[in-house]
């Protein structure tokens, strides 16, 4: 009766898993549409607000072990200044927006350089 109610048990953790995975995967597919849209009509503070969605679902779905303390760091320190920032792939890229739109460049590559040395 134990192994029936264990297997049981792994089975629902393991859906759970799955459609917890398949639904956040969706809210990213809908990250991106909303993301073109705000790149057509200059809505930056929507676009900023939706790399932050983007960055804390991927942490929420992955765990910061896979995501890594130094890149956590990296969206932090970014954060502290005022931009919102997310990783563009499977790492290595940090895209960093203000809302406001204006070029942010400065304050992160300042930020960066002596930050993670």
């Amino acid at each position: 009766m134990q192994v029936l109610l264990t297997s049981i048990s792994c089975i629902e953790s393991s859906t759970f898993r799955n459609v917890t995975s398949y639904l956040g995967m969706k809210e990213l597919g809908a990250y991106a549409d909303q993301a073109i849209r705000c790149l057509e009509t200059q809505n930056y503070s929507l676009l900023a607000t939706l790399a932050e969605s983007n960055f804390a679902m991927r942490r929420s779905l992955y765990g910061d072990v896979v995501v890594g303390e130094k890149n956590i760091r990296m969206v932090q320190l970014a954060k502290e200044r005022g931009l919102s920032a997310k990783f563009t792939g499977s790492g290595g890229a940090l895209l960093c927006l203000r809302s406001d739109g204006v070029n942010a460049w400065l304050a992160v590559h300042i930020t960066f350089s002596k930050s993670l040395v």
